[in-house]
């Protein structure tokens, strides 16, 4: 299904960037020397912002935010 999705978004100029879990992301950012601070869903951010940002980012399930640093 992503692999369709992503075609019909590069046919209109928008590239499906990823369709990493959190724990790939994780294994990957390690293997170039990052740990991982916060890792968070969007729905999860929107909702300790307000009820509005809440509601707008509710159905957006499929999108996170990874915060890593370099490791010393």
């Amino acid at each position: 299904m992503l692999r369709l999705i992503g075609l019909i978004l590069r046919r209109i100029g928008e590239p499906l960037r990823s369709t990493f879990t959190a724990d790939a992301m994780r294994t990957l950012l390690a293997k170039h020397g990052f740990i991982v601070d916060r890792d968070e869903g969007l729905p999860e951010i929107g909702a300790t912002l307000s009820p509005e940002v809440a509601r707008a980012t509710r159905v957006m399930k499929h999108l996170r935010i990874a915060i890593a640093d370099r490791q010393a």
